[in-house]
């Protein structure tokens, strides 16, 4: 596993995943438009998946590819990132104007916000786990720990915000985000 250029560390797998989700999101928006039949809810069923996959666990295949091309710490994070941080802008863009600022400040707590972001911490824990254990003793004669602090905290702190927002399907966090949103703006 040597280092390779950025475009084959970085830019390249940050792409694939965002381009899934763009592409997917263009269907998505476009099915609307169509009759009703097969076709329509195949395309629906392969943009809703394409989304998911790339939105949501994106970070799995994104932070994996890096790993293997010689990315830094810093550098998969980045990569795996890169992609809920542009749906999240791409979901603020829809409520500016709507929202006082320090709603939208609030809005990041909101359970889909705060969901995706856990399980991108959750899938960039769960891939740096299983690419330490992959490549362990494989590279060189490199010491590779599995596990590393910054890892361990970030697949601790994904499963933490994970369990949080699906304790009870999700209804706990729900209500409590809704009951503070209320106190403090309403």
């Amino acid at each position: 596993m040597e280092k390779q250029s950025v475009a084959r560390r970085m830019i390249f797998p940050a792409a694939i995943v965002l381009a899934v989700m763009v592409v997917s999101i263009n269907i998505y928006d476009i099915i609307r438009f169509m009759q009703r039949g097969t076709l329509r809810y195949f395309l629906l069923y392969i943009s809703v998946a394409g989304m998911f996959l790339s939105i949501w666990l994106g970070a799995l295949y994104s932070n994996s590819v890096a790993f293997a091309r010689g990315a830094s710490q810093g550098e998969r994070i980045l990569v795996s990132i890169t992609t809920p941080l542009i749906w999240i802008i791409k979901t603020y863009t829809h409520f500016i104007g709507i929202y006082s600022f320090t709603e939208l400040l609030y809005l990041i707590l909101h359970p889909f916000i705060i969901g995706n972001i856990g399980v991108t911490m959750l899938c960039i824990g769960i891939s740096e786990l299983i690419c330490r254990l992959r490549y362990r003793g494989r590279i060189d004669k490199m010491n590779i720990r599995v596990f590393q602090p910054v890892n361990t905290t970030l697949l601790f702190l994904g499963l933490v915000i994970s369990i949080m927002g699906l304790w009870n399907g999700g209804h706990t966090y729900y209500y409590h985000y809704m009951d503070i949103y209320s106190a403090l703006f309403l």
